[in-house]
């Protein structure tokens, strides 16, 4: 596994609309749980398996504990942490998660829906949740991960922490 990189969005970059509904995972999204799986498997080489959903939430910072985390953001959110899921008309295509009301992580989407650009309307629709509540949308990859790198800044996002 390479380096951390941190990617933050600045403010006066306009977020596109998106197609696509992304609402919060609830108990009834039975395939968050393989889609985790799938995401520790891809990223980490191993597979963790989680009990409830707000436990899945935060699956992604206590596995990378050992590394540093992206700073803070200030205050908390009334959404802090949750899964979404990104529905494109009848079918749930992929996932996000939000911490600390600016953190993006979990971004999953499985290898059928790829390709076409759920995972841009994930980063996409979790950073208008984040501006929407305030604060500056921060996310992190791996150096080693090009696609995502790609994403983010294809998006918007800048390689760095947030500037002042």
């Amino acid at each position: 596994m390479g380096e951390r990189i941190v990617f933050w969005l600045p403010p006066q970059v306009a977020l596109p609309n998106y197609v696509g509904v992304l609402r919060r995972a609830t108990v009834k999204d039975f395939f968050i749980h393989t889609w985790i799986e799938e995401f520790y498997f891809e990223v980490f080489g191993t597979i963790k398996t989680m009990g409830t959903l707000s436990q899945v939430a935060w699956a992604s910072s206590s596995a990378q504990a050992e590394r540093p985390a992206p700073p803070p953001c200030e205050g908390t959110s009334p959404l802090d942490p949750f899964l979404f899921v990104l529905w494109h008309e009848t079918k749930p295509v992929g996932m996000g998660a939000l911490h600390e009301g600016c953190r993006l992580n979990l971004i999953y989407v499985p290898q059928e829906f790829r390709g076409v650009g759920h995972g841009r309307t994930i980063v996409v629709a979790l950073a208008k949740v984040v501006r929407s509540l305030g604060n500056i949308p921060v996310l992190h990859t791996d150096d080693s991960n090009q696609i995502a790198k790609n994403l983010y800044k294809s998006v918007g996002f800048l390689e760095g922490l947030p500037q002042e």
